[in-house]
């Protein structure tokens, strides 16, 4: 995908504009079958103002935002990294 920067975006408000954004990288992620998963985390401050009512800004009905987050985010491994100490062999 090429860099999308603010110049490049519909005119609208800033939110505007970072949904925009998200929803490209989204679309550009489906349609090159390419993964978002490089994060372990991902933390949102202020999250209220990036929510919007304009289909336009959404990516499949759903918040462009919080679908790029939550598709940015590796898989939790389903086996323990730690044994309990009541499950380890006797010493």
């Amino acid at each position: 995908m090429q860099p999308l920067t603010v110049d490049r975006t519909p005119d609208g408000s800033p939110t505007a504009k970072l949904l925009f954004a998200c929803r490209a990288l989204l679309l550009d992620a489906q349609l090159t079958g390419r993964s978002l998963q490089i994060f372990d985390a991902v933390l949102i401050d202020e999250g209220q103002d990036l929510v919007h009512e304009e289909p336009e800004l959404t990516f499949d009905e759903k918040q462009a935002f919080y679908w790029m987050a939550y598709q940015s985010l590796r898989p939790v491994a389903r086996t323990p990294c730690w044994t309990p100490a009541s499950q380890r062999p006797a010493a």
